[in-house]
């Protein structure tokens, strides 16, 4: 494994970042991201954007316990399982390891009842696929999601 480079965001000189109430600056978009796809079978699609929305391009249901109930078939494509080997499986697994705490993310989720951000997903064969994504809590207390790929490497 290569070294790990630490971006550090700073405003441009003289002037302060426009800040919301978490003190972060908010990002406007000029366009969409350019994906760096290295596994061939990862497929990428240019997106227009509407602001900072997720495209629902994939999308899944887990249950309560962070098992898979719904999956869509660009997400099964994206990953490089056929339904069946997703539907029942835990979310976890497909989480890059050591990226996020998952217990905590989720305890948080589930109190809030949204949450969005970049997530980090393994592809099948072990590529890992950086997402945008936005998730919600429904009344009977699964969590549903879309994502939209930003890209993928080693």
């Amino acid at each position: 494994m290569g070294a790990r480079e630490r971006v550090v965001l700073a405003p441009k000189a003289g002037r302060p970042p426009k800040g919301t109430d978490l003190g972060w600056a908010q990002r406007t978009y000029a366009g969409p991201p350019l994906p760096y796809p290295i596994a061939k079978e990862i497929p990428v699609k240019s997106v227009a954007y509407r602001g900072a929305d997720v495209h629902p391009e994939y999308t899944s249901v887990t249950d309560r316990n962070r098992r898979f109930v719904e999956v869509s078939d660009s997400l099964c494509k994206l990953l490089g399982y056929q339904r069946e080997e997703l539907i029942g499986r835990k979310y976890d697994e497909l989480t890059a390891p050591r990226t996020n705490d998952i217990p905590t993310i989720f305890s948080l989720f589930a109190k809030s009842g949204y949450m969005h951000g970049i997530w980090i997903l393994v592809h099948r064969r072990g590529t890992r696929i950086l997402v945008r994504y936005e998730s919600w809590l429904r009344p009977d207390g699964s969590a549903e999601s879309q994502m939209e790929l930003l890209g993928a490497g080693a």
